[in-house]
């Protein structure tokens, strides 16, 4: 385990130290730390098993449960003459999940009127896989991993709603005519990368109270396949690792909904591990 010092150090222990007699050294890396009593997070492999270590990950059904799991790009055949000038081997580390975030506008604003996005459900999606570190025939290329469905993977809606704690800010947007941002801190969706199948769907509840008090529910549901692009080499619409996903809801009028998508690279972060003796 590898934890950050106030100082801005990161720190671990007991103390390593390279081999003496110049071996090489295979580093892999994950965030965050498998703590007692997480059962989201297992490990298929232990420091005295053979190869790259295996990581099972199951989503929380709660959205506000869910992990930005970090797995890093391998480091392999290191000696201690592969570090950098401040004696450190700089991991860089690849969000392994994909993320869904949400953003809301009116088309036009809506005076006298309160109108809220109170519920978003995202569903069936497997909530279950293991990630396989796959080497590259070319040392050029950064070995990468791969999410192999897990046979217990369950299909599963995943919700966010107003409310204390439930992931979407309760706010309203009746006079809001560019995207915002709707979702909490903890409101974005982290969910394994997976095929799109045309059954899985989002459901996007709207609530407009008019000049007299009365609300109006509205309820729109469209199909995720239609929603999110084909990338190649995929051949149908796929969640992929490392990717933000920012739906957007228009709000046409007071039964009408239109969504869209924006896509965007979710940058790897880069970490220098701790110094080895």
């Amino acid at each position: 385990k590898v934890t950050k010092h106030p100082a801005k150090a990161w720190v671990y222990n007991p103390v390593m130290y390279w081999p003496t007699k110049g071996e090489r050294v295979t580093f892999f890396a994950y965030s965050p730390h498998v703590e007692a009593g997480n059962s989201n997070i297992a490990l298929g492999s232990t420091l005295t098993t053979l190869g790259a270590p295996q990581i099972t990950y199951t989503v929380p059904d709660a959205v506000i449960e869910q992990q930005d799991l970090l797995l890093s790009a391998p480091l392999y055949n290191q000696t201690k003459a592969s570090t950098n000038a401040d004696k450190k081997l700089p991991i860089s580390f690849k969000h392994a999940l994909a993320s869904i975030a949400f953003k809301a506008k009116v088309q036009a604003a809506m005076p006298n009127t309160v109108v809220k996005v109170t519920s978003i459900s995202i569903g069936k999606l497997k909530n279950k896989a293991k990630a396989v570190y796959t080497k590259s025939n070319s040392p050029a290329t950064s070995p990468v991993f791969s999410w192999n469905m897990s046979a217990e993977a369950v299909d599963t809606d995943y919700a966010v709603a107003t409310g204390d704690g439930l992931g979407l800010v309760d706010t309203n947007i009746a006079k809001t005519t560019t995207y915002t941002d709707i979702s909490t801190a903890n409101g974005q969706l982290m969910l394994l990368p997976q095929e799109i199948n045309t059954t899985d769907e989002i459901t996007v509840t709207l609530v407009t109270t008019i000049a007299d008090g009365t609300p109006i529910t509205a309820t729109t549901t469209a199909k995720l396949s239609a929603l999110i692009p084909i990338s190649a080499p995929a051949t149908s619409s796929t969640l992929e690792s490392g990717k933000r996903y920012t739906i957007k809801i228009n709000v046409l009028g007071l039964s009408s909904i239109n969504l869209t998508v924006n896509v965007n690279p979710w940058l790897n972060e880069i970490v220098d591990v701790p110094d080895f003796n």
